[in-house]
């Protein structure tokens, strides 16, 4: 068996397994591709058209590739750049629920409001 560097053309999957649609340039072949999920990997994470990803055959039918991994790994600038929005997110929900370092009017803008330490 051996291993192709392919790259993702399309991350939506008509049938809504979670396969990517890879070209693989040795080949010339253009095919769903099942994915391979690493069980300390169950992160939620888009694979990007374009990304380059490792792929191999199932026996070796052209048909039937897997995508091993991504060739690059993903940055974690991004990661963290997410994460702190969705905290961002968070505390200005929390506030204007009426959190209790929130202002009096419940703005956040007056005497007594906390600034949002993820923006």
């Amino acid at each position: 068996m051996s291993i192709h560097r392919a790259t993702v053309s399309s991350n939506i999957d008509p049938e809504g397994e979670g396969r990517l649609q890879v070209s693989d340039p040795a080949t010339g072949s253009t095919a769903w591709a099942a994915r391979v999920f690493p069980i300390a990997a169950f992160v939620a994470q888009d694979v990007p058209i374009g990304a380059e990803v490792w792929i191999a055959y199932e026996g070796d039918d052209p048909a039937q590739p897997v995508v091993l991994g991504l060739v690059h790994a993903p940055s974690r600038r991004d990661a963290l750049a997410r994460d702190l929005e969705a905290l961002g997110d968070a505390w200005d929900r929390g506030h204007a629920a009426g959190a209790i370092d929130a202002d009096a009017d419940g703005d956040g803008t007056g005497a007594g409001a906390a600034s949002n330490p993820y923006r």
